[in-house]
């Protein structure tokens, strides 16, 4: 009985799953970026020069969503992510150093041996470590971040969202009219049959909104945190009589601003995560117009569909009750002859 009342619930957990994913890459990409840096700076520069390549991809992708989708309502983004300009232009001078170190020390001094002085990397008297600076590092790192930032960009687009969903070709362009805000849609029974299967629980749905606007912060916040309380050239130097309070009282502040911000989302929104068409809110580069739109078609389809089950239901019941009166009138005439 529980299973069958949850029903639904376990039919959208893959696709809350793959919001979730989709919302979290930015902040993945900036947390994994900022353990780059802050590991690097204690082996090579090299490392922490190509960490912070891939966290200013991480924050172009973030700042980008944060912009864009203010502009399309007419707002003004937070402030973090004003400076896009200033880190795509730091980004590519960023790019071009790493190049020319890696044809200047790796290609022409590790390689063919041509000098012997490093400039990124840790001088040849430095002992082995597992992140050892070696050429083929050095190459897979510069090919990795290519591809992160390419990927970033690539996955940035509303199509692979919907691709990743389970949407099909029959009515993708359907889905994509209605997500512009156009009521003429392509397919419309299969296209609101999809949103409504795809669409998380409205607390899930709170969470990937607050997610795609804080994610990157988080994923830039937490490793420093663990690098100040840890690190003996840090906080880890304290005795554990104070640096325990001390983590209790920083994890304390965290939780509460999580919590603040998070109540603050959910009573600014709760409104429309707790309609049908709270979908809408999870597709990025959706102006407030469009989706205005697109939940008033999906309110007349929904509410279309509930009057097409009824009558429905009210046919086969008004069938039902005639052919068992003629039953029985028929059954009790013939019992008289």
């Amino acid at each position: 009985v529980w299973v069958q009342q949850n029903l639904e619930i376990f039919a959208s957990i893959p696709a809350t799953l793959i919001f979730v994913l989709y919302t979290l890459i930015p902040g993945i990409s900036v947390y994994l970026a900022s353990r780059s840096v802050l590991q690097g700076a204690q082996e090579a520069p090299f490392f922490a020069l190509l960490g912070a390549y891939n966290m200013a991809s991480g924050y172009l992708r973030w700042a980008g969503d944060l912009c864009d989708d203010a502009a399309l309502d007419q707002q003004t983004p937070p402030r973090l992510a004003l400076y896009r300009e200033q880190v795509t232009r730091a980004r590519s001078w960023l790019w071009m150093v790493l190049l020319v170190d890696f044809v200047l020390e790796e290609l022409l001094g590790r390689v063919w041996q041509l000098h012997s002085f490093r400039i990124l990397g840790p001088s040849p008297g430095v002992a082995s470590t597992l992140v050892e600076y070696r050429t083929l590092a050095f190459a897979m790192g510069l090919l990795s971040a290519w591809a992160q930032a390419r990927l970033l960009e690539l996955l940035k687009r509303r199509e692979v969202l919907l691709r990743l969903l389970g949407a099909r070709k029959a009515f993708l362009g359907g889905i994509t009219l209605l997500l512009m805000g156009a009521f003429a849609v392509v397919q419309q029974p299969r296209t609101m049959s999809f949103l409504r299967e795809v669409s998380p629980t409205p607390w899930w749905c709170c969470m990937i909104l607050w997610t795609r606007q804080w994610g990157a912060v988080v994923g830039a916040l937490i490793p420093m945190v663990f690098y100040i309380l840890l690190q003996p050239r840090a906080f880890g130097q304290l005795a554990p009589d104070t640096l325990v309070p001390l983590t209790l009282a920083v994890g304390a502040a965290l939780g509460h601003a999580f919590c603040q911000s998070f109540s603050d989302m959910w009573l600014d929104k709760r409104e429309h995560l707790d309609s049908d068409y709270r979908v809408l809110f999870l597709f990025p580069h959706m102006s407030s117009q469009a989706r205005q739109k697109a939940s008033v078609a999906m309110r007349l389809a929904l509410k279309r569909g509930a009057e097409a089950t009824k009558n429905t239901a009210a046919e086969w019941v008004a069938t039902r009750a005639v052919r068992t009166g003629v039953d029985f009138f028929s059954r009790a005439l013939f019992r008289q002859i």
